[in-house]
């Protein structure tokens, strides 16, 4: 954090982002009382894998009292009831889904086209009419079993209702005066339903029929005259062809916001070449295609009207000349830790490099085809070459989330590990894919051989010091490094300018004490620390030097705004005036024009800490130690 703000970035980070919001509450209440990081945070953030209450309402009274923002960052296949708790006890303002897939949107067998899933519609009531920059804003039910929420933007107030009871005639009151519409939709539905509009007058009350258990209802301001068809989901069955069928279905569902009458008209965008697909009910929401005969890929479009408007998609089909072989993406490993997942891209060969007493793994290569085919079986892992010496062990191959998996095991001898995978395809030669794991015997982590800090110990004022470390690896490994803050005097706030590198200069060395400081070496699997003291001692009133008798006076030192330079001798003239700071660069450098015994140098231009002033005169060079306040 200081160090963004040091460079003139307004970044903040999350925070704590973990796996569930109980996890969550464990990282904020040990440091709940740290003044020093919550001006670092611009999020409250959990992911949505576990225990989720009571600590997603006590994340979100601890972000309101800190006046920051709280988010639910990860989950996976989740329902609009989701959504509502998040907002309700989360208080959320951000809302994510991870590996949503066919959760969310189902591809076709073909890959040219998805289908809403039995939960999208009901999520969409939420997240096609609260759009970002809306405002939550306050909702209550007199009925436990209805849920709401509202959110206001420019004035218009968009609300949703969750029902968990029977068809209900409701009454909502406080909204603006103005005209709204209303949609719905139940759960596991394939659609949603519109139900016209309705004018809310100066009472701010509307009153209608909520749907039954699990209808997610949303009310939402109208604006403009009349608006288009909404396409709410267009696919063909089957999404692909192969020679000799040479037919499929078409099918479109879309509603009207003001209930108007829906005209269809399907065409054809585009065909192959000496194709002549014929439509046979072009009128229909569903119609039949044949003449599919020649190889290629078939472009339908569907236009929908409500008179005034027309909305417009497009279904792309593909025809095959025969049926589509399966294929093989990425392969490799899933090693343990440190190691994780090492893949490579198709046509690639992967190679894996651990070392002992790491001696399995499980070797994995995707699978799959147009068909979405069940390999269980297809496919198996072999060893086609190992070490002298070495008995690794293969235990079942096993198909397993469109991939086929197996463990090795016993990889004990260091060496060259090659598998290979088969997967049997009908009436052609198998699919295969090799991959390689490179045993290497255990080795050593990174040798810190020193630290050294410049100055070792400080003076305040001076409140900055440089630590240079270093480092080797007996491997010859590339090293990373890490400077982390161990302990400090109470009230002290260190800062490091380069953090990852071997050098850094550490300042805010402001507290009398001691500080000691750890490095962090890593190489590919093994880290070393060590650790640094640095002692900080009171003011003393003055820098000490042993060069009282060169015949130069400077003061005050420390200084905060300018260091007079005056010469003893009369005779003897200034001709220039240098300061460096502890890197040995020059940070100010001044040519001195006349016959000046003494001159005023500003020090605005440096930052706090010490310094080296060079004063070149006719007779000599003289070298002091300074310290800006």
């Amino acid at each position: 954090g200081p160090r963004l703000t040091k460079l003139g970035l307004t970044t903040k980070t999350q925070y704590a982002e973990a796996v569930a919001p109980q996890t969550d509450w464990g990282f904020i209440t040990p440091v709940q009382n740290d003044s020093d990081l919550w001006q670092y945070i611009g999020r409250l953030s959990y992911h949505n894998y576990g225990t989720a209450d009571p600590y997603r309402a006590q994340i979100r009274d601890f972000g309101i009292v800190k006046g920051i923002p709280t988010a639910q960052t990860e989950m996976g296949n989740p329902t609009i009831d989701d959504i509502f708790n998040d907002l309700l006890f989360g208080g959320v303002t951000y809302w994510e889904i991870a590996f949503s897939g066919s959760n969310t949107l189902v591809p076709n067998s073909g890959n040219t086209g998805y289908t809403p899933s039995s939960t999208y519609f009901r999520m969409r009531q939420v997240l096609h009419y609260i759009r970002p920059g809306d405002t939550r804003i306050g909702a209550t039910s007199s009925d436990s079993l209805i849920r709401i929420v509202s959110f206001e933007r420019n004035g218009k107030v968009t609300t949703v209702i969750l029902n968990n009871k029977g068809v209900e005639t409701v009454n909502v009151n406080g909204l603006p005066q103005g005209n709204y519409g209303i949609s719905q939709t139940s759960a596991g539905a394939s659609s949603f339903q519109e139900l016209g509009m309705h004018l809310v007058g100066a009472d701010g009350k509307l009153s209608f029929s909520l749907g039954g258990a699990g209808v997610a209802t949303t009310i939402y301001p109208y604006s403009g005259s009349n608006h288009a068809p909404t396409i709410m989901s267009f696919t063909a069955n089957p999404g692909y062809v192969v020679a000799p069928m040479a037919n499929t279905t078409l099918s479109v569902k879309a509603n009207d916001a003001e209930l108007d009458v829906l005209k269809y008209s399907w065409s054809v965008f585009s065909q192959p070449n000496g194709a002549f697909a014929n439509i046979a009910t072009p009128s229909q929401a569903t119609t039949t295609v044949s003449g599919l005969t020649i190889a290629g890929i078939y472009v339908f479009q569907i236009d929908v009207s409500d008179g005034p408007n027309i909305s417009t998609k497009k279904i792309y089909l593909i025809v095959y000349p025969s049926n589509p072989p399966p294929m093989l993406g990425q392969a490799g490993f899933r090693i343990a830790a440190p190691y994780g997942l090492v893949f490579s891209d198709v046509g690639n060969i992967t190679h894996a490099n651990i070392e002992l007493p790491t001696s399995s793994a499980t070797l994995q290569v995707q699978v799959g085809d147009l068909a979405n085919s069940d390999f269980s079986g297809r496919g198996k892992w072999i060893i086609v070459s190992q070490p002298a010496g070495a008995n690794a062990k293969l235990d079942t191959t096993i198909y397993i989330y469109i991939s086929i998996r197996a463990q090795v095991s016993n990889m004990l001898v260091p060496g060259d590990y090659v598998f290979q995978c088969n997967v049997t395809n009908p009436g052609h030669a198998d699919l295969t894919t090799r991959i390689v794991c490179t045993v290497h015997p255990q080795s050593s982590g990174p040798v810190i051989n020193s630290i050294i800090a410049n100055p070792p110990s400080l003076a305040l004022p001076t409140s900055m010091t440089q630590l240079t470390a270093a480092t080797s690896d007996p491997q010859g490994q590339l090293l990373r490094h890490w400077w982390t803050i161990k302990t400090v005097p109470v009230g002290a706030k260190p800062l490091f300018d380069h953090q990852g590198l071997a050098i850094s200069n550490v300042s805010g060395l402001t507290v009398p004490g001691n500080y000691t400081f750890t490095l962090r070496a890593f190489d590919d699997i093994h880290m070393t620390t060590k650790d640094i003291t640095i002692v900080v001692n009171k003011a003393s009133g003055r820098v000490e030097d042993n060069l009282s008798n060169d015949g130069v006076r400077i003061f005050p030192n420390p200084a905060s705004e300018e260091l007079n330079i005056q010469l003893l001798n009369e005779q003897d003239k200034i001709l220039k005036v240098s300061v460096w700071n502890l890197l040995g660069q020059v940070v100010i450098d001044n040519n001195v024009n006349g016959d000046a015994t003494k001159i005023n140098l500003p020090l605005q231009s440096i930052s706090a800490g010490m310094y080296f002033l060079r004063v070149k005169t006719e007779e000599k060079i003289i070298t002091r130690k300074i310290v800006k306040q």
